[in-house]
């Protein structure tokens, strides 16, 4: 379930990274003070690490069926407009999956498509990664802790290697926005959710 955010959404059609957006920059944090946390990491070079994290007023059960699910994504994933499933197994490693996902954005930027493997540690961690994307090389993990009052402790750590020359900067601000989104809506989510796990 590759979580592929709309921190992607303009590399098809970005220009040229410039030598002022090569250079060096220091973290990044967005405090939405309703305890989401974003943070975006790029050294202007190379890849860009993202982290996010939320406590979740849902028992970690809850959570996890909607990470889970293609159908459910489409409601917390910004930009995501259609999530199909091609192959699913149980190996040595346990469960995995592979989906493919497509994301639209206002006009002039296209459909992006990107092809993820999954790999799930029940109700504990989502691993992921790119197999075939229009954007570039990305590994993530979510993690997921239930606490003693049954609220959800959910994390996610990227990173992105995108394979186009684009702005920087067009990339951090679309994390900056999207990620604490994603946080939010799954947190709106989770809350209203009567579907079972």
């Amino acid at each position: 379930m590759r979580f592929t955010l709309s921190i992607l959404t303009a590399l098809c059609l970005a220009g040229p990274v410039t030598a002022q957006e090569a250079t060096p920059l220091s973290p990044v944090s967005v405090d939405q003070n309703d305890g989401i946390d974003v943070r975006i990491t790029d050294s202007g070079v190379g890849q860009i690490e993202m982290y996010g994290s939320a406590t979740i007023s849902a028992p970690i059960e809850t959570v996890w069926s909607l990470l889970m699910k293609c159908e459910t994504q489409l409601h917390f994933v910004p930009g995501l407009k259609k999530c199909e499933m091609l192959q699913q197994g149980i190996d040595e490693e346990g469960r995995w999956d592979v989906r493919t996902q497509t994301f639209k954005y206002a006009f002039p930027f296209p459909k992006l498509r990107s092809e993820v493997l999954s790999r799930y540690d029940f109700q504990h961690a989502i691993e992921i990664e790119t197999l075939n994307s229009d954007f570039g090389a990305m590994t993530a993990l979510w993690t997921l802790a239930e606490d003693t009052m049954g609220k959800t402790r959910l994390q996610y750590k990227a990173t992105l290697d995108p394979s186009l020359p684009v702005p920087r900067s067009l990339i951090r601000k679309s994390s900056q926005k999207d990620l604490p989104l994603l946080f939010e809506r799954l947190r709106v989510q989770a809350t209203t959710s009567t579907t079972p796990p």
